[in-house]
């Protein structure tokens, strides 16, 4: 049976940091009572024992502000993890002994890292918790560095292979019944060629760093946003930021429904010459930069033609009917729960997994790049992300029926299932056990992403929320 325990005060609109620690102390406590039966850190996290953190820090800077020049006061607390909820965290673990910590993420290939965590960041985690060992990984294999007046410079093979385990899922991959559509899997500013090496008949391989492979407890980090592509990211997705080689995580299907894809959703003759050109400039993104940068530019006249005609642009599957980046999703959460150090699917568990998701603020509208605060004044933490994300879901008004990763075909797949039981999960809500029913009726206002609107948003409102938290002010 999930748990799923959840804090929530209206007087917590920020992120300051003995706000912070007490918090993450206080529903880590919780957790590990209802978990373990103990509120001692050290009789769970034991000597030895390598222990992950892993954030969500996809880039330096809300899209909102980068590219479309928005005016927002702190645009980061709604988009990425604050760094408050990952210091609490580590310093809520210095109790214990011997740990191997590490703080691990794979973000955009364009994120300047350096902006987001800095060494004396990690020299205040380490000086905090000097019994454990602390450490940052930045687990990207590919990096653009931008310049001035100039396109980005790309920077490939940034770690090297043996830093990585690859997972091939086969025929437990989610993926797997939709072989013949295979060789239309595509992600954004990639190669298709190199998709094809890891998705084809009978083969569905992920390449996750090693750390996360090797780890014995996961604690996930997640920010709580919509996504133009999912519909939400929260704990589930977070472990796109586990793999290395972005190239091997099919985003959408090439094409419409109509002839088997999901990347848009009616037929267009000039998205259809669009898809193409993109993939011949995307072709030569290892090889010829300059040609790369010159075909995408006739990627953008293409859709510019559209947006004359007062269409949508949209060409990477972002609307209600992209089922393939949530099979994605599934095989991800199936290669953390279920993968070995060796690298091969087990039926046993093989690591702990506590998804601590940070929805303080959250983000709305047009997640995960561009979102908008949604101050929620919320933190959630689970032994199962799937049972974190419907909790999520519920409690801010989208109705997780509706996005396709938690769908119970998705997660309750036989031999490794992501959730037992959707009915039998146990949710409590600052310090009362709550009904799936009680949780249903919570619905307040949200934006979703224009390609979700209509699909995504409950019908049902309003159910009082049980006492707030200890919270300082």
């Amino acid at each position: 049976m999930s748990i799923v325990i959840a804090h929530q005060d209206r007087r917590i609109t920020g992120y300051g940091k003995t706000c912070m620690d007490i918090a993450v102390a206080e529903i880590f406590t919780e957790y590990l009572e209802q978990k373990h039966g103990t509120r001692y850190v050290a009789g769970v996290f034991r000597p030895g024992m390598k222990v992950v953190i892993k954030p969500n820090l996809v880039h330096e800077l809300n899209f909102r502000v980068r590219f479309d020049g928005e005016k927002m006061e702190h645009p980061n607390e709604c988009f990425i993890t604050d760094w408050s909820v990952i210091r609490a965290v580590v310093k809520y673990l210095s109790v214990a002994d011997g740990l191997e910590l590490t703080i691990l993420e794979c973000p955009l290939q364009s994120c300047c890292m350096e902006a987001i965590v800095t060494e004396n960041m990690i020299d205040e985690l380490r000086r905090m918790n000097h019994k454990n060992t602390v450490k940052f990984v930045d687990a990207r294999r590919t990096r653009y560095i931008w310049g001035r007046g100039r396109e980005p410079q790309v920077l490939h093979n940034l770690r090297d292979e043996s830093e990585y385990v690859d997972f091939n899922l086969g025929k437990y991959s989610a993926h797997s019944h939709y072989e013949k559509y295979a060789g239309r899997f595509r992600v954004t500013d990639y190669p298709p060629e190199e998709m094809k090496k890891y998705h084809r008949n009978g083969l569905h391989i992920y390449r996750i760093a090693k750390e996360a492979a090797e780890a014995d407890v996961v604690i996930s980090i997640p920010k709580l946003k919509t996504h133009i592509k999912a519909g939400m990211t929260g704990a589930m997705k977070n472990f796109v930021g586990v793999v290395g080689n972005k190239e091997c995580l099919p985003h959408h299907t090439k094409g419409c429904p109509a002839n088997g894809g999901d990347c848009y959703e009616k037929r267009s003759l000039l998205k259809f010459l669009a898809e193409a050109v993109l993939d011949y400039a995307n072709g030569f993104l290892l090889t010829d930069e300059k040609m790369y940068y010159r075909w995408r530019r006739v990627v953008g006249g293409l859709m510019y033609i559209r947006r004359l005609a007062g269409l949508d642009d949209e060409l990477a599957g972002s609307w209600y009917g992209n089922h393939t980046i949530s099979r994605t999703i599934a095989d991800l959460n199936r290669i953390m729960y279920y993968g070995g150090k060796d690298g091969k699917m087990h039926r046993k568990r093989q690591r702990e997994i506590i998804s601590l998701v940070d929805a303080v603020v959250s983000g709305q509208g047009e997640g995960p790049m561009k979102p908008v605060p949604n101050k929620t004044c919320l933190l959630v933490i689970s032994d199962s992300t799937a049972a974190a994300d419907i909790f999520c879901a519920e409690f801010t008004g989208l109705d997780p029926d509706k996005i396709p990763y938690l769908n119970e075909g998705l997660l309750c797949n036989g031999k490794m299932p992501l959730l037992e039981d959707r009915e039998r999960i146990r949710f409590f809500l600052n310090g009362h056990e709550i009904s799936r029913d009680m949780l249903k009726r919570m619905c307040p206002n949200i934006l979703v992403p224009a390609g979700w609107k209509g699909h995504l948003e409950k019908k049902i409102r309003s159910c009082k929320v049980p006492p707030q938290g200890t919270w300082p002010k």
